[in-house]
């Protein structure tokens, strides 16, 4: 299977730089995937579960609203203000972020 490049990006650094075959994001407008080939394209997320698939398996992130880009050499790339791997898909659309404390 075909794969691509995918990192996501957070204020404090790299969380993740690894070859997918695919994912699905959640888009401001609704989920999209993104799959090895993919046209150029720059797309608003919302809060929500991001849902990662490699060599027959699925990971899952839960991850604030940010800005994924799909570049013309089949980079895809995700800013965000944080990302934090779950379990399972259940665990990633029900995570609450903990405040920070001051």
């Amino acid at each position: 299977m075909n794969t691509y490049s995918f990192s996501i990006v957070t204020p404090n650094g790299r969380v993740l730089e690894e070859r997918v075959e695919s994912l699905v994001a959640p888009g401001v407008e609704g989920s999209f995937g993104v799959w090895a080939g993919h046209a150029p394209m720059v797309a608003a997320l919302k809060n929500g579960p991001l849902t990662l698939k490699k060599a027959g398996e699925e990971r899952y992130y839960s991850t604030s609203a940010g800005i994924l880009e799909v570049s013309g050499q089949g980079n895809v790339l995700l800013l965000c203000d944080y990302a934090v791997e779950k379990h399972s898909l259940q665990d990633a659309k029900f995570y609450t972020r903990p405040f920070a404390s001051r």
